[in-house]
């Protein structure tokens, strides 16, 4: 049976998901970088966490003959992309528990999601699961200042929000440690054949309880096969910053 989560079908959530994150130009820097190197004619693509389903329209526009499945939480959201975007599939799903067996899409996605999600670990192994080639997903990384923080589910250009303050929702705010997430990727299972990282510092919204710089950082993984035994490592990233070394790479 579907159910929903409070928090997620908030009206500050579904005024902000209905009206932004639906065209490119609304896509994050890294997102804009990998997206268009991995879609293909005819790519079957999970997006986990589609919210309203913005992200169709997004992808159809760089590859119009992709297969798109979209996944989330809130039954709210899916049935307004159900609403907007009529004969596509939209499914309510928890990202630990994808209901598709193993290997079954090209492309797996989950941006603006894992850093909202306790259980991040989980939701990354299960989403490596299900895709067959790429996993595509985002985090807030740090090198010290990690752990649970918290947002107030309150988005830029949003005015339509409440004004009191005990009917806004909150959610979890995750700031990772690199060099662990880093530890963790190279372990999943099968090795994974490639791992490419990029992003940059910034300070998190006012809304998030932790105002440290945290680095905005997007994953591209591509999956390998069982055997596998060693990943290529790319990052773009500000190594030092994040307490990265050469030793990252291997």
């Amino acid at each position: 049976m579907e159910r929903d989560y409070g928090e997620w079908s908030h009206p500050n959530v579904i005024n902000f998901y209905t009206q932004h994150r639906c065209n490119f130009s609304d896509l994050y820097e890294s997102e804009k970088f990998f997206l268009p190197k991995i879609l293909f004619p005819n790519i079957k693509v999970l997006d986990i966490g589609c919210a309203a389903g913005g992200f169709y329209n997004i992808i159809k526009t760089i590859e119009p003959t992709v297969e798109y499945t979209g996944v989330d939480i809130s039954l709210t959201l899916i049935e307004k992309a159900r609403k907007k975007y009529p004969g596509v599939k939209f499914l309510t799903a928890n990202v630990t528990d994808i209901p598709f067996d193993d290997s079954v899409f090209d492309l797996v996605f989950s941006t603006g999601v894992l850093h909202m999600e306790y259980h991040y670990y989980n939701a990354i192994k299960e989403a490596y699961r299900v895709t067959d080639k790429h996993l595509l997903f985002d985090l807030r990384l740090n090198k010290d200042e990690t752990g649970f923080f918290t947002q107030k589910l309150i988005f830029e250009n949003n005015s339509s929000y409440s004004n009191k303050k005990n009917e806004i929702p909150s959610a979890p705010y995750i700031v990772c440690n690199a060099t662990e997430i880093l530890d963790f990727l190279k372990q999943l299972s099968p090795v994974p054949i490639s791992l490419q990282a990029t992003g940059y510092f910034r300070k998190p919204a006012e809304t998030v309880s932790t105002k440290q710089e945290v680095c905005m950082t997007a994953f591209l993984i591509e999956k390998g096969k069982n055997g596998h035994k060693k990943t290529c490592i790319q990052l773009d990233l500000p190594l030092k910053k994040l307490g990265l070394t050469e030793k990252s790479f291997k």
